[in-house]
């Protein structure tokens, strides 16, 4: 029995190298595909026509802390047309009826 432990014991320990490194090389490339600039603008429009100002602004406002968003022309012009919109009397009218 012992002859068989020291056997299988090169083995399994090869095994699992192999795992782990195989397991290190797929997380490795899983991050670097996870660093995609996302566009923001068609979602928000999208949820613009949709009436969901709250999501649109929500959505929008997490994208504009990185440059590539803040600097964006249309993404501001987006932003200030949410703002304008959820501050407006009439959408916070139109919100106190909902939830009543």
């Amino acid at each position: 029995m012992r002859y068989l432990f020291r056997l299988f014991t090169p083995i399994k320990i090869f095994l699992i190298l192999t795992i782990s490194f195989a397991i290190l090389k797929e997380r490795k490339d899983f991050n670097t595909r996870a660093l995609v600039q996302i566009d923001p603008i068609p979602k928000t429009k999208e949820l613009i026509v949709k009436e969901e100002y709250a999501k649109a602004h929500e959505y929008l406002s997490y994208f504009m802390q990185f440059d590539y968003v803040k600097n964006n022309p249309e993404a501001q012009n987006l932003d200030r047309i949410l703002t304008e919109k959820r501050d407006s009397i009439e959408y916070k009218k139109d919100k106190i009826l909902e939830g009543i």
